[in-house]
């Protein structure tokens, strides 16, 4: 992920600082198109199985599959009045092993024109550890401020400490608000996390 300089970009809370090309041999951050909604749904169901075991219901996560999520992904990208967010993939050696939906946030609360959103980030859970969120969420501060955006804000499942903790490593702090989760047959609250950039 480098900037026009070619420079790679880090976060550490809401100080960037570059860092060395070498970190990360071989990435590239790209947008995806409709054609990539099957490596979308890869990453974001085998993400999602891993990581919301024990605060999702077992029964809905085993009912997840690949190809559905395909569909809806592809769906979702095609139709203008569903495509609120730019989806980006994160790709080490030409495979997609991340992936980052950012857009301009819709709460009502803020006032949303000068406010980005990421809407979802996920990582294949083999290449957990290896620094693909934190490189995801410093192309997010990156495209935010190139939109001249003022603040970035990111909802968290209640009670997913590992999220809520990866957050805050990138500067991003409850500002109090919540909300119900809204999704069939997975009760809990959404949190935000907000940042100034």
């Amino acid at each position: 992920m480098t900037d026009d300089q070619g420079v790679l970009w880090g976060l550490t809370g809401a100080r960037r600082f570059p860092a060395s090309l070498s970190a990360m041999p071989s990435t590239t951050i790209s947008l995806a198109g409709a054609e990539e909604a099957s490596a979308i749904a890869k990453i974001r169901v085998l993400a999602w199985q891993r990581a919301y075991r024990g605060l999702v219901p077992q029964g809905v996560l085993d009912a997840m599959n690949i190809e559905t999520d395909t569909q809806r992904t592809r769906q979702r990208m095609l139709e203008p009045r569903r495509k609120v967010a730019e989806d980006w993939l994160l790709r080490r050696g030409g495979a997609a092993i991340g992936w980052l939906s950012t857009g301009t946030c819709r709460d009502k609360d803020l006032s949303s024109g000068s406010i980005g959103e990421v809407f979802a980030l996920y990582v294949l859970p083999e290449a957990w550890g290896q620094g693909i969120g934190h490189a995801l969420m410093n192309f997010a501060a990156n495209r935010f401020s190139k939109l001249r955006y003022k603040t970035a804000v990111v909802w968290v499942m209640e009670g997913n400490e590992v999220a809520e903790r990866f957050y805050e490593r990138q500067g991003y702090a409850l500002d109090g608000t919540s909300r119900p989760l809204n999704i069939k047959d997975i009760p809990g609250k959404l949190r935000r996390f907000s940042l100034a950039l």
